[in-house]
């Protein structure tokens, strides 16, 4: 089965902001009729998830990621939902945790990154250009995040002095738009990607992509909520 005509209708949409503004809570998508066509169309979950963040809904996205948090597709886009909400801690711990392998199958990761890892290089540095231009974040403040005991200072991740550089490229270019348009080509090719996976098909057997949680994941989940660690509040 062919990509819907509502979905190839959002991927040919112009950018979603690298940050969506408001709540979790109260955030329904830029298209809301497309939250309703999503969920009927009964799409594998990962892919369910994918077209969810494509419309900017990231309460809905994220009623089906926390499911899906021991997959490694699940960790992607999870991340990817921390991103767009702004919380870049935890948008580097999910991505701490997917296998290189997965990662560098994105050609956005696929650059010249001095890195034992330079698909996750590429990857942090991505999250970072997002507290950069999306956020007005400082370096020293993005740098500081990788020393959460979740992330645990990977050798992936920028130098302070990386930062520094890049904010003043970001500074003397359109850098926002830039930006966003780096995070749209990630979920758009990350949206194909999983109805290359799963396929397009309605009822799509998805079960197995609903997986335990670790401890750890737990313990993440718990402290963004309740344990003043992230930045969303119930």
């Amino acid at each position: 089965m062919s990509i819907p005509q509502f979905v190839e209708e959002l991927l040919a949409s112009p950018p979603i902001p690298c940050v969506i503004p408001g709540h979790i809570q109260s955030n329904k998508g830029y298209k809301p009729e497309a939250a309703s066509q999503i969920a009927n169309a009964l799409f594998h979950p990962a892919v369910e998830v994918a077209c969810h963040l494509l419309n900017g809904d990231l309460y809905s996205a994220h009623f089906l990621a926390r499911k899906m948090q021991n997959d490694p597709w699940g960790q992607w886009l999870h991340s990817i939902l921390h991103r767009y909400e702004g919380d870049l801690c935890n948008s580097k711990a999910w991505t701490n945790g997917i296998d290189e392998d997965i990662l560098a199958q994105c050609p956005l990761y696929q650059g010249d990154f001095k890195s034992d890892k330079p698909a996750h290089a590429a990857a942090f540095m991505l999250i970072d250009q997002v507290g950069l231009a999306g956020r007005g974040l400082e370096p020293a403040v993005l740098r500081k995040q990788y020393g959460d005991k979740n992330i645990k200072w990977p050798e992936s991740a920028p130098s302070e002095q990386e930062l520094v550089d890049e904010q003043k490229r970001l500074e003397g270019t359109n850098g926002k738009e830039e930006v966003n348009a780096r995070c749209w080509k990630e979920i758009c090719w990350l949206t194909r990607h999983m109805g290359e996976m799963y396929g397009w098909e309605r009822n799509v057997e998805g079960t197995a992509g609903y997986t335990e949680s670790t401890d750890e994941q737990k313990e993440i989940s718990r402290k963004m909520v309740g344990g003043g660690e992230g930045i969303r509040k119930f």
